[in-house]
C-alpha cells in the first residue's frame, strides 16, 4: 500500500511541475511575442487560467497529503497535542463533507455546461469544471489516506511545524 501511495504521491508532484512547467514557457513565449512582435498566442491565456485552476486544486491536494497548512500549524500550536484529538475529528470530517459538497456541486455545474463553449478555444467548459471536481476528489481522497494513516498509528493531532518568528 505505501508503494502504491507513493506512486500516486509523485504522479501528482510530477502533474504540478509539468503544469507549471507549461504556464512560465507559455507566458514567456506570449511576452516576447508581444514584445518583439506585438502579436500573441491568442488562445494562451484562456488556457493558462485553467491550468491554474487545476495547479490550485492539485496544489490543494499536496497541502492536505502533507499536512503543511500553515493556518492550521497557527491555530492548533496553542493546543497541547493531546488535547488536539478532540478537535482533530471533527475538523477532518467538516472538511470532508465541504469537499464532498463542492465536488458534488462542480460535477453538476461541469455536467450543465457540457454545451457551452469557452470564448477563445471553443472547448466544452466542463473540461475546466471537471477539472475542479478532479481536483476536490484527489483532495478527500488524500484527506482520508492521511486521517487513516494517523488513525492506525493513533496521531490524531496535526503536525505542527516549528516556525522562527523572526523568518515569518
Amino acid at each position: 500500500m505505501k508503494r502504491l501511495l507513493s506512486a500516486i504521491h509523485k504522479i501528482e508532484n510530477a502533474v504540478l511541475i509539468l503544469i507549471i512547467t507549461y504556464i512560465v514557457v507559455i507566458v514567456c513565449i506570449n511576452v516576447a511575442l508581444r514584445y518583439f512582435f506585438s502579436t500573441m498566442l491568442v488562445w494562451s491565456d484562456e488556457i493558462v487560467g485553467y491550468a491554474f485552476v487545476f495547479m490550485g486544486m492539485l496544489g490543494s491536494a499536496a497541502v492536505i497529503r502533507d499536512d503543511s497548512n500553515i493556518y492550521i500549524d497557527i491555530l492548533v500550536k496553542k493546543i497541547p497535542t493531546e488535547k488536539q484529538k478532540y478537535l482533530y475529528v471533527p475538523v477532518q470530517i467538516i472538511i470532508a463533507c465541504v469537499l464532498a459538497f463542492f465536488i458534488a456541486a462542480s460535477i453538476k455545474l461541469a455536467y450543465g455546461n457540457m454545451d457551452v463553449k469557452s470564448p477563445m478555444n471553443r472547448m466544452s467548459m466542463a473540461i475546466p469544471y471537471g477539472a475542479m471536481a478532479f481536483g476536490m476528489v484527489i483532495m478527500l481522497f488524500e484527506l482520508v489516506v492521511n486521517f487513516v494513516i494517523k488513525a492506525k498509528n493513533k496521531e490524531m493531532h496535526w503536525t505542527v511545524e516549528d516556525y522562527d518568528d523572526d523568518r515569518i
